[in-house]
């Protein structure tokens, strides 16, 4: 069976929703959040009008038993206070979903997740207009990785050691 985890962060109010399945695209339907209002992940028979109108312990689930169908895909959805996502990310169709999630969380924190700190908000309609604090930042973390010998967790980095 589809199974998912719905949280709040009580400091920040931030929201997320992790799913995963033995149905592909899983991430497609099941999640809905509303910055600043609410979650809903719905399952089963999904309706896309339930999260509309309704409005991570994924690997204790899966070691649980997870789907008893198997496995195809997952996905990680969190919204700060907009209505767009902070992050959404989604293993469609794959052999390990859970870990290709991990794997793609890991890409996020190489560049995406510092990139998302600038983006347009409500109180910043115009997100940060200068991009060399970031794009620093990024070549910072990115130096220190290769220092250290880490590869890139995404397959579009090229091998850099």
């Amino acid at each position: 069976m589809t199974w998912s985890i719905v949280a709040r962060d009580p400091l920040t109010g931030h929201l997320g929703i992790a799913v995963a399945s033995r149905f592909i695209a899983v991430g497609a339907l099941v999640p809905h959040i509303r910055g600043g209002i609410g979650a809903v992940a719905s399952k089963a028979f999904v309706s896309p009008l339930y999260g509309v109108d309704g409005l991570l312990a994924m690997q204790a689930g899966e070691d649980a038993g997870g789907d008893k169908r198997g496995r195809q895909s997952a996905a990680l959805v969190i919204h700060r206070d907009q209505n767009y996502p902070w992050l959404s990310i989604r293993a469609d169709d794959h052999p390990d979903p859970l870990a290709e999630l991990v794997r793609l969380h890991a890409v996020a924190g190489e560049r995406y997740l510092h990139v998302a700190e600038t983006m347009a908000t409500r109180q910043n309609p115009n997100g940060m207009t200068e991009r060399r604090e970031i794009d620093e930042k990024i070549a910072a973390l990115e130096a220190a990785r290769i220092a250290e010998g880490r590869p890139s967790a995404s397959f579009a980095t090229p091998l850099k050691m």
